[in-house]
């Protein structure tokens, strides 16, 4: 739980912070129907990692602003995106993912690169890395879009990278 979250009776989690508006369903397992012995085999986080079953964690990094994933981004890279989409169909010219970075600390040359994942979180699109020095003033806009046509409906995942490290993680559909 978040702190100034709570889930009402019908599954749904409300923000009360009055600047958010996210809303997310919530699904839970009670206790008493999870079995107290299982058929399965034990595994270490590590081999659970090495089979990709886990997303790799999110690493704290200063200088990345925010990120977002739309349908249209403005030509001009300055501005920011009119309005941030996650559900896509397959009939959309583009999925197009964004991030915004600013040099907050002497960490500002590496490179940012992305991967997108589907629901079983197997890599689908790797964005190589590209070198990139952050600025300080204005904050960078960094891009990259993909076409959905090909993907099955259901849900997705994007890691935008530094250094190889994930710094964001963002959800979105694909529906018919």
């Amino acid at each position: 739980m978040l702190p100034c979250s709570r889930v009402r009776p019908d599954g749904i989690l409300r923000l009360t912070d009055p600047a958010s508006t996210i809303v997310n369903r919530l699904s839970v397992t009670p206790v008493a129907v999870v079995p107290e012995t299982s058929t399965e085999t034990p595994a270490s986080l590590k081999t659970l990692m090495d089979k990709s079953a886990l997303c790799a964690p999110i690493t704290a990094f200063a200088s990345f602003q925010y990120g977002g994933t739309t349908n249209k981004l403005p030509s001009d890279p300055s501005a920011p995106a009119s309005r941030n989409v996650s559900d896509f169909s397959r009939k959309d010219p583009a999925v197009v993912v964004y991030t915004f970075w600013q040099k907050k600390d002497k960490n500002a040359k590496g490179t940012i690169g992305a991967k997108v994942y589907d629901v079983q979180n197997r890599v689908l699109l790797t964005v190589p890395p590209k070198k990139t020095s952050l600025p300080e003033g204005l904050p960078l806009r960094s891009a990259f879009s993909f076409s959905p046509a090909s993907m099955t409906p259901g849900v997705y995942h994007v890691d935008v990278l530094w250094q190889d490290q994930v710094v964001w993680r963002t959800f979105f559909r694909v529906t018919d």
